[in-house]
């Protein structure tokens, strides 16, 4: 059983979240790709940002893209999992940030209904990246996706 199971917390990106054994927990490099996600998304060159969040789990990165955002952007964040999908539009609709959407389904080879996006965040690693999200990034779009073996 995994130490955070444990001890009943995990810290991530500076803060202290509880978490049971139905909880994902973060691994270490996800910090490194929420932090490089959300640089890009503070200087973005698109005045109306379009991100999309692939492998949402909880909608926490969802929720601080769209904060960061702002109304003038948009972020649809994707579970393939229907149960976090369910919990993660739960959670975030506590935030109330009518341009975030949560929806489940299978995006580990793009989503194309909300293309061009400006942003693509990936929370899983991939063996090589999806040439179908490469070509639903925007002119200067950036592709934030662990690649190599999980």
């Amino acid at each position: 059983m995994p130490r955070a199971y444990q001890e009943g917390t995990v810290n991530f990106y500076g803060f202290d979240f509880r978490v049971n054994s139905s909880t994902l927990i973060p691994r270490p490099e996800t910090e490194q790709l929420v932090e490089r996600t959300v640089e890009l998304a503070k200087m973005y060159l698109s005045d109306r940002p379009r991100i999309l969040d692939v492998g949402t789990g909880s909608g926490w990165v969802a929720a601080l893209l769209a904060e960061l955002v702002g109304s003038r952007g948009s972020v649809i964040g994707i579970e393939r999992v229907p149960q976090l999908a369910d919990r993660a539009k739960k959670i975030t609709e506590l935030f109330h940030f009518p341009h975030l959407r949560i929806l489940s389904g299978d995006a580990s080879h793009g989503w194309p209904s909300g293309a061009l996006y400006d942003i693509i965040h990936v929370a899983a690693a991939t063996p090589a990246i999806p040439t179908e999200m490469k070509q639903e990034l925007a002119p200067q779009g950036r592709l934030i996706i662990p690649v190599g073996e999980p």
